[in-house]
């Protein structure tokens, strides 16, 4: 179901001008233990879902999992921003036989943004590649916390 709705967003925002004719979607990386434990990797079930539906509607598009978490990464959960980002610093990893198609632009998927972390150092991997990243979609996003008083 939320591939479905990702489809129909990204296909919302190409009509609208928004993102090229011709996108890839690349998964967010996860660590391969996370995505063990919860039976398969989410995102890029939600990515190939939306590509395929994409597809349907007659657009260009199709799923590049060219990214990876290295084994020392560990889990994010308890890190504050800077933690997250000096935790994935130098262990997500470029994968060429995952690249989408040259010169084709890519957007990013992502199930959840907490810090940004994940998003930004995928960006910067994609961009040493020489990917250009036209778009981050995010799923959810974690408010910042509130403090009452």
């Amino acid at each position: 179901m939320l591939g479905v709705a990702l489809g129909r967003g990204l296909f919302r925002l190409r009509r609208l001008g928004l993102l090229p004719p011709t996108v890839w979607l690349v998964p967010a990386p996860s660590r391969r233990s996370a995505a063990r434990a919860r039976g398969g990797d989410p995102v890029a079930t939600m990515a190939r879902t939306a590509a395929r539906w994409l597809a349907g509607q007659g657009c260009s598009t199709g799923v590049a999992p060219c990214l990876v978490t290295g084994g020392a990464a560990r889990d994010s959960v308890g890190l504050d921003a800077a933690g997250r980002a000096a935790n994935l610093q130098n262990r997500v990893r470029w994968v060429p036989t995952g690249a989408p198609p040259s010169g084709t632009p890519v957007v990013l998927i992502d199930d959840v943004l907490t810090t940004g972390a994940t998003s930004a150092v995928a960006c910067q991997v994609l961009r040493t590649a020489g990917v250009q990243v036209c778009a981050v979609l995010v799923l959810a996003s974690v408010p910042g916390w509130v403090t009452a008083r």
